[in-house]
């Protein structure tokens, strides 16, 4: 993590990562993710990564763990993963 995410982690308390998953990955995950949404009509999907196995994999990457240890150490693990299905 670079000191200017620090810095915005410290001062908004939250930082954007670019670049974190390449564009394959992406189009991967949306094609898991896209029949958990047609499925469920709420307004999100609770234990995402419990039913998605490639949202475990990301949070567990060694990218991931990079961003994420020199903040909060390297015991630091995933908690909660919640898909938010906003309407437009």
């Amino acid at each position: 993590m670079s000191e200017s995410m620090v810095k915005a982690l410290d001062r908004e308390g939250y930082f954007v990562a670019h670049r974190v998953m390449s564009p394959h990955q992406v189009v991967e995950m949306c094609e898991a993710i896209e029949p958990l949404l047609i499925a469920c009509p709420s307004a999100g999907v609770r234990g995402l990564a419990n039913k998605l196995p490639c949202i475990r994999s990301l949070a567990e990457s060694q990218t991931v763990r990079a961003l994420v240890e020199p903040v909060l150490g390297s015991s630091a693990r995933l908690i909660r993963s919640v898909l938010f299905n906003k309407t437009q």
